[in-house]
């Protein structure tokens, strides 16, 4: 990249690479790049920003399904949520202070680096760290009524007693212990980079007559 004097330097010289270059690391290494060439040249490192960067540097992985030309922000968003998370953290910060490449992030980044030039194959993390736990019960969730109903398009279907059976919660549970099996379901697929999953969780959580569960 030429020199930066200035945040528009920045982007405008931001250039995509090449996919081939890109295609075999997984979106944390990459969101975690783009933090990084942010913080080197002296751009702070917002989420906006990184959404930003991470878009035009790689916009084959980042692009809204079905709008090539704009960023998915969520997807952005879960990776930060990945690199800033304790059995990573790769970034420190939030989306509202900004983020700052951590210590361990230092070393992704060099290994993130070599990856892009080509000379080592970078493992996709999440997938060879997922825990049995997370695979099992994921596995569970997408064999039950609620998500076979919602794949099905009949989420109209969907009764209350098989999203409790889905969350593993009996009637009498009270809502509290509901909205924290959610959550954690929530970061499993997240974790496990089960897109399909976190649609459907989001989805209900956003609805208006199941939302009241997760409040």
């Amino acid at each position: 990249m030429p020199k930066i004097e200035t945040e528009g330097d920045f982007f405008n010289n931001c250039m995509p690479i090449d996919e081939d270059r890109y295609a075999h690391i997984d979106k944390d290494r990459l969101v975690l790049y783009a933090a990084y060439l942010l913080e080197e040249n002296k751009v702070e490192p917002t989420f906006e920003k990184i959404v930003a960067t991470a878009f035009k540097l790689f916009p084959k992985r980042f692009c809204l399904l079905g709008f090539p030309m704009y960023p998915d922000a969520r997807w952005i968003y879960y990776s930060l949520w990945h690199c800033v998370y304790p059995s990573k953290g790769w970034l420190s910060g939030n989306p509202t202070s900004g983020y700052h490449v951590a210590p361990k992030g230092k070393k992704i980044i060099s290994e993130t680096m070599t990856a892009l030039s080509g000379k080592i194959f970078a493992p996709k993390e999440v997938a060879s760290k997922q825990k049995r736990k997370e695979v099992y019960f994921l596995n569970l969730l997408e064999k039950s009524s609620a998500f076979q109903k919602y794949l099905s398009g009949k989420m109209d279907e969907i009764a209350e007693a098989e999203i409790r059976v889905m969350l593993r919660t009996r009637k009498d549970v009270p809502r509290d212990i509901v909205a924290s099996n959610f959550k954690k379901y929530l970061e499993y697929a997240i974790l496990a980079d089960r897109p399909k999953i976190v649609e459907f969780l989001e989805c209900i959580k956003k609805s208006d007559r199941w939302g009241h569960l997760f409040g």
